[in-house]
């Protein structure tokens, strides 16, 4: 029966009305017997009764159905519709939900429309002339609506029940309103499916019913509408019921939403809540039991379809892909034929609907899935969702590059079938062995959070159940040990990843693959702590790759992945000669063993080309970046994360070759995507921010790029908290963004506070903390604030010279930057030598040519103009602007930053002519690459109004200057310095 009583505070009347006949017998126009008054609050639907009218214009025999899911407003639709068309021709209203109400029902149209009758006649012959009279000239136009037209067994063909008195003939209209899709198929009808509500129906409903018990303010009123409505899936019947019982205990919206959310049984009293202000007879009128009736009909009629429906209803109720259903191990459900006929049963009583894509789907609506869980006894709670783990477990693949789109669409019912129960269900050994699974899914997609829980979830079941020593527990803890490095809490991961280490070789031994990968697992943690020594002693105490070349082979993948691993930190060792000679070993053997386009070797080929970007030999590293970017795009598809990567990696590649406008588009299409697939609170997401406003950085377009630091920066604070590495790293570049802008207190400030988030979590050995301190201390000595910049720069010197060694990049850059401090507090003989001390190691280990030791030429030459030293001034301006144009041409950003110092330092040499015709190149060159306002641009302009000034060309000179003044106010504003 239907039970919709839904939209509207109904006023049913349970006595006959019919204007069609007096007590005389007299007749006052067409037929009228229906028992219901019609709904004077009647809401919306307007598309759906438009629909009937067009379908019935015609003057031909019609049958309409408005089949959908109990408790969706059915029989208000039809009552609506018959009122629309009261007096325009007979009306009757006939309860089908049994024959025996049916016959009841049908014979009263006998004494309504006065149809004679002879004497002697039974009951199914009346009901036959009943039929006839409809059929005939005599009843002229009519509509019968036959409500609740549930039972299939009495529609099933011209002689079953209640089919047989149907009416046919050329005219007058059947609206029957049922849950079956089936009956209406039999019947002939055209199909008006009746769903849930609109939400600004459902919201007027839900307001009409509450709006004076509303206690809230509007801001919490809002949500709680939606709260409420997304609870009770926008169903009239349930949204009355709601309202029934806020009315009954005088409750504000979002106070009801809180008793909703008190727990499962709350959740239970309430759908279950019979509501009073309805008389219609027979109506139940409760959620639960709308639904009951019709999952009792359902388990007679088909129990095939129940049991699959009892299996539905433990995993998530929303994109339930067909396989789980037709691999399910359920009787029949692997023939294609029994599948078919059981969830077309489901579909055709609205209990589930298809949903449209690539894949075969299915959804359950949300009350139903509530329903079919308080339906089942607690022995049937506990069999089928043991019944949908085991086919969850069982189907769900081991997380693999190849299977993430399966792992992807199997997640949510992963989660489902494990989100109620902290313990292994009815004791079963696969559980925390799935629950490990999803967190290494939910790892990979960037879920951090969400993993942890997981596989702290599934480390404690395998403690408890196998033992600290046992091969199960090492796995879980070291993918346990992953997710806390990639939640910056680096502390706990290290310990872990010991453990693991230390369980593995006394359990399996040192030479097994899985202690290997371990002691891998374990460097690599080392090396991003910037424990460099340690990193590379434990990959050469475990001989690692020689292990695994003794074990498995050179060219075994295993083998070929610790060669790409260890070269990576080798680089980072700053052993940059070894690094790309066993990078490109691994390159080689990939390209061999796996193919030139294999995931793994497009990996390899990113690490090679960011070691050659870290060694500023940007061309080689294009060409690189170029060829995994291809390879990603052909292999991996438009959506997968490491084409992220290769489009953030080529666009940072580009900036430093001064290809701005390329490396914007680059960072966008990498953002875009990490948004869409990985979400706006990955990791990489983030760093994706940060990117691009590096890229706007360089455009000069500063307001821009401020907002993507910025938002990038307050994602990865809510994200991975203030600590994290990656908060860090941008933290370092809007602080370095801020200065060079002019706003030196708020950089200062900045780095400041991330220095002192960064030391308690990552301790102060760790690279990015080592780089905060390093910026904080360039920003003292823009401030003049020297002591403090020279303090800053010596504390990060020390342990740079302990933790990677005297000539490692970073230490060089540490020197540098403490005899620019030296420089500016006028101790020049100290600062020439630690700058000589940087200018030597960067030669040899970068070479003449690199930007850092162009850099370290000069500020040496700066030092020997301090000192008087004209001589070593020239020669050090030669060396400078001969190695810089060779190395980059005339138009990089740092031969243009070269060519406007050595300007200035010939400019005070005295050779003004050299000097002028240097700043015009790079004032023109900073033009065309940067902008004519880029501050970088402005400063070579003022530089040469500075030249022209001592020359006493002073026109020229005012002209620059105004140039220069007027671009600075536009861009830096009316407070830069």
């Amino acid at each position: 029966m239907e039970h919709t009583i839904a939209y509207y505070s109904t006023h049913f009347k349970s006595n006959l009305i019919s204007n069609a006949l007096t007590e005389s017998g007299a007749s006052s126009g067409p037929f009228w017997m229906v028992p219901y008054s019609r709904n004077a609050e009647f809401t919306g639907r307007t598309g759906i009764i438009e629909d009937i009218k067009q379908r019935t214009e015609s003057k031909i025999h019609n049958r309409i159905s408005l089949y959908g899911l109990g408790g969706c407003g059915k029989t208000q639709i039809a009552l609506e519709y018959i009122y629309q068309h009261k007096g325009l021709c007979h009306i009757f209203w006939v309860n089908a939900s049994s024959f025996l109400k049916f016959s009841k029902d049908y014979r009263r149209i006998l004494k309504i429309a006065r149809i004679p009758v002879k004497e002697d006649v039974d009951d199914e012959g009346l009901l036959m002339i009943i039929k006839r009279w409809f059929e005939s000239s005599d009843a002229s136009d009519w509509i019968l609506v036959l409500d609740n037209a549930d039972n299939e067994e009495d529609f099933r063909g011209n002689m079953s029940p209640i089919s047989k008195f149907l009416p046919q003939g050329s005219k007058g209209t059947i609206v029957f309103t049922t849950k079956s899709r089936q009956i209406a198929q039999r019947e002939g009808c055209q199909f008006v499916e009746v769903g849930k509500m609109a939400p600004e129906e459902a919201k007027y409903l839900l307001m009409r019913g509450t709006v004076s018990q509303s206690l809230d303010s509007p801001e919490e009123e809002e949500w709680a509408i939606k709260m409420v409505l997304n609870a009770v899936d926008y169903l009239p019947l349930a949204i009355v019921g709601a309202t029934a019982f806020i009315r009954e205990v005088s409750c504000s919206l979002s106070e009801y939403w809180q008793i909703l959310q008190r727990s499962d049984e709350f959740k239970k009293r309430l759908l279950s809540k019979n509501f009073s202000n309805i008389h219609r007879e027979d109506v139940s009128e409760s959620v639960l039991s709308t639904y009951f009736i019709t999952f009792d009909r359902i388990a007679q009629q088909e129990p095939a379809a129940a049991d699959l429906l009892r299996l539905i209803a433990f995993l998530d109720r929303q994109n339930i892909p067909e396989e789980l259903l037709t691999k399910s191990n359920l009787s029949g459900m692997d023939n294609a034929i029994e599948f078919r006929a059981a969830i077309g049963k489901l579909i055709g009583f609205s209990m589930i609907t298809k949903t449209r894509g690539d894949r075969p789907a299915y959804e359950l609506h949300r009350l139903v899935q509530q329903s079919i869980r308080e339906y089942l006894s607690p022995d049937e709670v506990t069999q089928w969702r043991n019944c949908a783990f085991e086919v969850i477990w069982r189907l769900f693949p081991r997380y693999k590059r190849e299977s993430r789109h399966t792992c992807s669409l199997y997640l949510p019912h992963a989660l489902a079938v494990t989100k109620d129960s902290a313990d292994p269900i009815d004791g079963s050994l696969y559980y925390p062995s799935l629950v490990e699974n999803l967190g290494v899914l939910l790892s990979s997609q960037g879920k951090y959070k969400d993993a942890e829980i997981m596989l702290r979830r599934s480390l404690e079941i395998q403690e408890e159940e196998f033992g600290v020593d046992h091969p199960k527990t090492f796995s879980s803890m070291d993918s346990l040990a992953s997710v806390l490095f990639e939640l910056g809490r680096q502390a706990e991961a290290e310990e872990l990843y010991r453990r693991v280490l230390e369980c593995s070789e006394k359990a399996l031994g040192p030479e097994h693959p899985d202690t290997l990968s371990s002691s891998g697992a374990l460097a690599t943690m080392l090396r991003h702590q910037g424990k460099y020594a340690e990193a590379e002693a434990i990959q050469r105490r475990q001989k690692v790759l020689e292990a695994r070349s003794k074990i498995l082979g050179s060219e075994h993948h295993d083998t070929l992945t610790t060669m790409n691993n260890l070269a990576v930190l080798l680089g980072y060792l700053g052993q940059h000669g070894k690094s790309e000679k066993m990078l490109r070993l691994a390159m080689g053997g990939r390209e061999k063993v796996l193919g030139q386009k294999h995931p793994d070797t497009l990996t390899t080929i990113n690490n090679l080309a960011v070691l050659l970007e870290s060694l500023k030999r940007y061309d080689e590293a294009e060409k690189l970046y170029r060829r995994a970017l291809e390879g990603r795009e052909e292999v991996l598809g438009p959506d997968h994360p490491n084409l992220f990567e290769s489009l953030s990696s080529l666009a940072r590649v580009l900036q430093l070759l001064g290809e701005y406008t390329e490396a914007e588009n680059l960072h966008r299409r990498a953002l875009e995507g990490r948004e869409k697939v990985l979400g706006p609170e990955h990791p990489d997401t983030l760093l994706s921010f940060d990117g691009l406003a590096v890229a706007l950085e360089n455009l000069g377009r500063h307001e821009e790029a401020e907002d993507m630091y910025r938002r990038g920066l307050k994602g990865t604070e809510d994200t991975l908290g203030p600590d994290h590495p990656s908060t860090l790293l941008i933290v370092n570049n809007l602080a370095l963004s801020l200065r060079r802008w002019g706003r030196l207190s708020e950089a200062k400030e900045l780095l400041r506070h991330a220095i002192k988030v960064g030391n308690k979590a990552l301790g102060s050995n760790h690279p990015q903390f080592l780089t905060t301190i390093s910026n904080l201390g360039v920003v003292h000595q823009d401030m003049e604030e020297y002591d403090d910049a020279e303090t800053f720069h010596r504390s990060v010197l020390q342990v740079r010279e302990e933790a990677l060694g005297l000539e490692h990049p970073e230490t060089l850059d540490s020197i540098h930057h403490l005899a620019r401090a030296l420089r500016d507090l006028e101790r020049y003989e100290e600062a020439e030598e630690m700058q000589r001390r940087a200018l030597d190691g960067r030669e040899r280990l970068l070479g003449p040519e690199h930007p850092d030791t162009l850099d370290s030429i000069y500020n040496l030459a700066l030092l020997f103009q301090n000192q008087g030293k004209d001589d070593e001034l020239e020669e050090m301006n030669r060396r400078g602007l001969e190695s810089t144009e060779k190395a980059y041409g005339s138009e990089h950003h740092d031969t243009l930053t070269t060519m406007n110092n050595l300007a200035v330092l010939l400019g005070y040499l005295g050779q003004h002519e050299k000097s002028e015709k240097m700043l015009r190149l790079a004032m023109e060159g900073k033009e065309k690459v940067l902008g004519q306002k880029h501050p970088d641009t402005l400063t070579t302009i003022n530089n040469l109004a500075l030249l022209l000034e001592d020359l006493k060309r002073y026109d020229e000179a005012e002209k620059l200057y105004r140039r220069a003044l007027e671009g600075r106010e536009e861009v830096l504003g009316p407070d830069h310095p």
